[in-house]
């Protein structure tokens, strides 16, 4: 039997046409099956979730976001080694996911694998520039590393995107105390302040650079401040009684320095020795 050219040309289109309809069926089939997962992790209910994520894959193995929502249950589950397989299944199929990144380094840093973490945090910055959960996640990490002026720039630009969350002042305020910029540290508390006036922990920090600056009636009211909303804080009874003996209160110094002690804050010891001599 004799074919013309023609004939090959309109079985090769057939076929590719064929080919197409075949793959484009399988996506949506497998979209299908990855609703139906999500559906079923909204609703907790893991094992159908899982069971769907699966058949999208298996429907169409270059499903990347199924990979990506079966790491997030096994992660759920504990199953961190195939979950970290996973994500970077994710990532080998859509190499511009910031959030497999993302996710992937959280994964790598529970696993003590803290260079890949740190490198996966700036594949996910790369990516999305404006990814504040990565930009902290970095900030964090450098500022652990002793990196304070790398830390400091990242979380310039972690307030830059969002300057409503408390913490992050905490945080740029350590950071700059690290790198002994005292008047910006006591700005960032006091920004710290203005968001949460009900965060004790935050005049404790402010407290601190103000001694620090021999500035103790400063540091005095701060510490009253934080024992008025913490008043078992034992650390706030030292820093008082420090800020006491500077002030050359002995007598109350001496009592702050009693109760932390009655805390059993083993710091308290160290400071009757220091300044009472037992």
């Amino acid at each position: 039997m004799k074919y013309s050219i023609f004939s090959s040309i309109a079985i090769i289109c057939v076929t590719t046409v064929l080919y197409s309809c075949n793959s484009q069926n399988k996506a949506d089939i497998s979209a299908t099956h990855f609703n139906k997962g999500n559906n079923f992790l909204f609703s907790d209910d893991y094992n159908n979730a899982k069971s769907e994520f699966n058949l999208a894959i298996k429907t169409d193995s270059s499903n990347w976001r199924a990979y990506y929502q079966l790491a997030t249950m096994q992660q759920l589950e504990g199953d961190y080694q195939t979950a970290y397989q996973n994500l970077t299944k994710a990532i080998q199929i859509n190499p511009k996911s910031s959030l497999a990144f993302y996710s992937r380094a959280n994964l790598a840093e529970l696993g003590g694998n803290e260079r890949g973490a740190l490198m996966d945090l700036d594949s996910a910055i790369a990516r999305k520039k404006d990814f504040y959960s990565a930009i902290l996640s970095k900030a964090r990490a450098d500022y652990g590393k002793g990196n304070f002026k790398q830390a400091l720039l990242l979380f310039n630009d972690a307030i830059s995107l969002r300057s409503d969350f408390y913490l992050v002042f905490s945080m740029r305020g350590s950071c700059k105390y690290k790198i002994g910029d005292l008047a910006g540290a006591i700005e960032d508390f006091t920004s710290e302040i203005k968001l949460r006036p009900d965060f004790a922990m935050a005049y404790l920090n402010r407290s601190t650079i103000y001694a620090e600056q021999k500035n103790y009636r400063a540091a005095l009211d701060d510490i009253n401040k934080t024992l008025k909303l913490e008043p078992m804080f034992s650390q706030a009874f030292i820093y008082r009684g420090i800020c006491y003996f500077n002030l050359d209160r002995k007598d109350s110094a001496r009592a702050d320095f009693k109760l932390a002690q009655s805390m059993h804050n083993p710091q308290a010891d160290e400071c009757l020795k220091k300044y009472f001599g037992k």
